[in-house]
């Protein structure tokens, strides 16, 4: 029997929806829920019952602009994934329309024959409002129709750090080692922010680590964050203040720290020896050369 047959059958159909959120590249790396009574198998993948609903979707020429909208309650473990800061990959989210079946004829879970491919695209972002939270979630059509990046003709470097144009390697500019001391840094302007402390590394200073990237270990893996300040603790320590919290730092804890680049050529050489590859173009003339006038 086909999703139709289901529909149009007084007696057997019991229509349940399954969505399935992809956070990762395993198997595991996954959250299903399903508006069923119970957990529910389909194509391996286990779907836990929970309190859901979401926009209707509609099918249009436009697919760019098909967005939708998924409510859950705000303390699943989807919602967690997002706070306080989201995965730093893209989350993928499949909705399937299913027909579970007259479960007195043993149909313990839903049936693979009868099912229907609603929605699939990506989490653009979360909101929570009271005890629920909001998902809106874009096309994938969406996400290819999107304006890329350009290149400016500016003094810094546009190139992203560690990329395929700047072609410094990470691994040669990371410092691995335990974490000395974390904490919680709280400034009146912005909300929490972690900080840690980690051994000096030989040749370097605390302003060389400005704008780079600690990892520590995350409850679903390493989990990357920016170092937005960055200071001498001691002669022999230096502490990293993150932009947001980090759900792994804890003493002892193996973290990485990778240099950041402040954009000019003179660091791209001094700091990575890789000028070759600036991006900028540090020699646009700061005087206007008709009316001797700074350039604003």
């Amino acid at each position: 029997m086909n999703l139709g047959d289901y529909e149009d059958s007084e007696s057997l159909s019991r229509p349940v929806v399954l969505i399935r959120f992809d956070y990762g590249p395993g198997d595991a790396d996954y959250i299903g829920y399903t508006s069923a009574d119970r957990a529910l198998e389909f194509d391996e993948k286990t779907y836990l019952p929970i309190a859901l609903s979401h926009d209707n979707i509609r099918a249009g020429v436009e697919l760019d602009r098909v967005d939708i909208k998924i409510s859950l309650p705000n303390d699943c473990e989807a919602a967690r994934l997002f706070s306080p800061m989201p995965p730093q990959g893209d989350v993928t989210v499949t909705v399937l329309q299913v027909q579970e079946g007259d479960t007195s004829l043993g149909y313990a879970s839903a049936l693979p024959q009868a099912y229907n491919l609603s929605f699939t695209g990506y989490v653009k972002s979360t909101q929570v409002s009271g005890r629920i939270c909001e998902f809106t979630c874009e096309t994938i059509a969406a996400s290819l129709s999107r304006v890329g990046l350009r290149k400016n003709y500016q003094l810094g470097c546009s190139h992203v750090l560690y990329g395929e144009q700047c072609r410094a390697h990470m691994a040669d500019f990371t410092y691995t080692g335990p974490a000395l001391d974390v904490g919680t840094y709280s400034p009146l302007s912005a909300g929490s922010q972690d900080f840690v402390t980690i051994a000096k590394p030989a040749g370097r200073v605390a302003k060389d680590f400005l704008g780079g990237i600690l990892m520590a270990p995350g409850p679903r893996g390493p989990e990357a964050r920016t170092i937005i300040r960055a200071s001498d603790e001691a002669p022999d320590s230096i502490r990293l203040v993150l932009n947001t919290t980090h759900p792994g730092l804890v003493p002892g804890a193996v973290v990485s720290a990778s240099l950041g680049c402040p954009r000019t050529l003179e660091s791209c050489q001094s700091i990575f020896n890789n000028a070759v590859n600036f991006g900028g173009f540090p020699w646009i003339p700061l005087e206007n050369p008709i009316h001797s006038s700074f350039l604003s």
